[in-house]
């Protein structure tokens, strides 16, 4: 067995062993583990990846049917990983979208975080190649949310990163900002050169797409001192591709192809083929921007080949459009016509709204210039619109900031237009139908009548057609009745749509505000960034003013947000089991600095119990949060506050103690409801928008718990949320 063992190893370690690799680990299979012969098939899978592919995939797959039927997942997982990248070689996409997915199930059967983290990524990057951005978002979106539960900040800020580049890909550039910014915050506090490198370039690419180029040329250049200064030669590549670009728009073709070539020799360094593609179709862009066509086709042609191997959407629709419009300055009217259509093609299906327009301005040039005017036309007007779609987004946004107020106030009086109509509606319709009652109680009288009069009178034809025309009358009436009821309907549908035109003016202010503000928070991160010792005592001054207006700024979006999250009439949960004190242990973090500022003593109690409870992280974190923020607000400097949890009967409480004036039982009927202030007030003047204790209530209501206090006036006032266990809310 000591021979066996030492066989099986050395078969498993040494990829080059003699000519007999194949039988020594077929020779391996028969005294081996299941595990191990799992890795012998994997083994022979990478031997044959080149040789034979075909009999790659015929050993992996018994790896993989061993695996599944061992419950070996992390090999599973492993073998549905390699067998993808066999089938990479062979261009078969929807096999490998399918092991990727198997992959992903596999990963969450194991609960293994980095397995679950490592699917959401590859599937991530499978759609984003593909030019399915919808898709590559959710993905990311999903690994955030895992690195963000294992509080990874280095890992959200990795997928931040992702989600900017899948909408910059997109053409949404200002949606992109603001991903990439918020990504950069949290590299700077991590203090991570490299990522802060690939963070500054993201923001300049950006910057320049929106000829910013002053802006642009900052941020690349303060990437490249940081990438140097590291060594990270991959950080320099990229960075001097994107230098070398900026400096062929402005004109400067040498130091434009300088940096181009320093970039290329790095990546063939390293064997970089997307970077290498990358390149190559940005030294086209140079060649044809110094109009030597002859050297942009062959930069151009050799790009597409390389993203036509490896599938790389985006860029060939990018490169056929250039060797199209390089045709064109050739005066090869024909050959660039049918390039353009190619490009356009792609484009369309891919979804790529940059490239449509570029090959439609194109169309229409050529069109222009073959005298086919009405085709020259049709382009030049889907140009125009594409054109509005990815370059009016400023202009639509400042005058949107313009009309907010004013279509606010016109959309609350057209509500309440509606809400009186609808009012006066209902009484007309109870009116109507009180009188089609009366009118049916008088036909049958009137009927009972007519029968008594025929039977003592031979005239009943004059009697019948007085019938008749009283079930007419009525007949009218219910016409009416039910045209009324229609028409209220159509009304309540318009109220219910103006409300959601309001709900959606509301959110794009706070969106549009938040834009500008992440600018100006990005470029104050990067001056601290640039050394903050070196400045004067003014400027120092300044740059803490600056900072406390954006916070100023954001204390008043919060605002808004809150105000519409208390308004709202829905809320998504997503909840989860969780330990009680990690809420606790958590906003006890957070508030720990203000709390020293104001020398208040922040205690933590009764964390020895493990109890968990069914709620959403977020939402419970953001109430408990508000608690201690009040707690902390409200109580003089040199007093204590108390946080903990208790755990009764099947019940969870958090509690929140201190030490400040306590709450009147005259004012204890203002607790919990909207923009409603007591008469104690913060001891140092803090913000108070009335909001705070109004969410606690909704939010915990929402998650199946209550809400209540203890308070004594002078004494400081417990404020407490409770939860039934986890393990009895699953149960009910």
């Amino acid at each position: 067995m000591r021979l066996l063992g030492s066989l099986i190893f050395w078969v498993l370690f040494s990829p080059f062993v003699f000519a007999s690799v194949p039988d020594s680990l077929h020779h391996g299979l028969a005294g081996a583990d299941d595990s191990l012969r799992v890795e012998i098939y994997n083994k022979l899978g990478d031997y044959y990846q080149y040789k034979m592919p075909d009999s790659a995939l015929i050993y992996v797959d018994k790896g993989l049917e061993l695996a599944m039927q061992k419950g070996f997942l992390h090999l599973q997982h492993k073998l549905l990983i390699q067998k993808a990248k066999y089938l990479d070689d062979q261009r078969d996409t929807d096999r490998i979208m399918q092991c990727y997915e198997e992959a992903g199930k596999v990963a969450l059967q194991s609960g293994d975080t980095a397995l679950i983290i490592q699917s959401y990524k590859l599937l991530g990057d499978f759609h984003l190649l593909r030019a399915q951005f919808t898709l590559g978002r959710e993905y990311y979106q999903k690994a955030q949310n895992v690195y963000w539960q294992l509080q990874d900040s280095l890992g959200v800020a990795d997928m931040k990163t992702q989600l900017g580049i899948a909408y910059d890909q997109e053409g949404l550039y200002n949606r992109a900002l603001t991903y990439y910014m918020d990504a950069l915050d949290l590299y700077i506090q991590q203090k991570d050169s490299a990522t802060i490198s690939a963070g500054l370039n993201n923001i300049a690419i950006i910057y320049k797409r929106q000829d910013q180029l002053e802006d642009a040329q900052t941020y690349y250049e303060q990437a490249l001192s940081i990438s140097r200064a590291i060594n990270d030669t991959t950080g320099m590549g990229v960075t001097m591709v994107n230098l070398g670009l900026l400096y062929k728009d402005q004109g400067k073709f040498e130091r434009s192809e300088r940096m181009f070539k320093e970039a290329l020799a790095i990546f063939e360094h390293k064997r970089n083929f997307y970077g290498k593609m990358v390149v190559l179709h940005n030294y086209g862009e140079l060649k044809f921007a110094e109009k030597n066509f002859r050297s942009a086709l062959d930069y151009f042609t050799h790009s597409n080949m390389l993203a036509d191997k490896e599938g790389v959407v985006v860029l060939m629709a990018k490169n056929i459009y250039s060797i199209a419009k390089t045709l064109y300055q050739q005066n090869h009217r024909k050959q660039s016509q049918q390039a353009a259509h190619r490009s356009l093609k792609i484009a369309e299906d891919a979804g790529l709204i940059e490239e449509q327009k570029d090959a439609h301005e194109l169309l229409a040039k050529i069109y222009e210039k073959a005298g086919l005017f009405e085709q020259s036309l049709k382009h030049f007007k889907k140009s125009v619109v594409l054109k509005e779609d990815l370059y009016n987004e400023d202009k639509a946004t400042s005058i949107n900031r313009l009309k907010s107020e004013f279509e606010l106030k016109q959309k609350d009086q057209e509500i309440q237009s509606l809400k009186t109509e609808q009012v006066l509606q209902q009484a007309r319709t109870k009116a109507e139908s009180q009188m089609n009652k009366v009118l049916v109680v008088g036909s049958l009288l009137l009927i009972v009548s007519l029968c008594i009069l025929a039977y003592h009178n031979f005239k009943t034809r004059k009697f019948n057609l007085l019938l008749r025309e009283q079930k007419l009358q009525v007949s009218r009436k219910n016409d009416q009745i039910r045209q009324s009821q229609e028409a209220l309907l159509e009304k309540n549908k318009a109220l219910e749509r103006i409300n959601l035109e309001k709900d959606d003016i509301m959110a794009m202010l706070a969106h549009d505000l938040r834009s500008p503000l992440n600018n100006v928070k990005g470029l104050l991160s990067l001056m601290e960034l640039s050394g903050i010792d070196n400045l004067t005592g003014e400027q120092a001054k300044c740059m803490g003013m600056m900072r406390k207006a954006t916070e100023k700024l954001d204390q008043r979006i919060n605002y808004m947000l809150d105000v519409e999250a208390i308004n709202a009439e829905r809320i998504n949960l997503h909840e989860e089991v969780v330990k009680a004190k990690e809420i606790v242990e958590q906003v006890h973090g957070v508030f720990r600095e203000p709390a020293r500022q104001k020398q208040i003593h922040l205690i933590l109690e009764n964390l020895n119990q493990e109890v968990e409870v069914k709620v959403d992280r977020n939402y419970m974190v953001q109430v408990y949060e508000n608690l201690v923020s009040n707690a902390i607000k409200y109580s003089p400097e040199g007093k204590k506050a108390w946080l903990g949890v208790l755990s009764q009967e099947n019940k969870v409480r958090f509690y929140v103690k201190d030490q400040g004036p306590g709450i009147s039982s005259l004012e204890a009927n203002k607790l919990f409801h909207k923009f409603q202030k007591l008469s104690s007030r913060p001891t140092k003047n803090e913000k108070s928008t009335g909001l705070g204790l109004a969410i606690v209530k909704k939010y915990v209501e929402a998650m199946g718990g209550s809400v209540g206090y203890i308070s004594e006036v002078g004494k400081g006032a417990e404020f407490y949320i409770e939860f039934s266990l986890a393990e009895e809310r699953m149960v009910s």
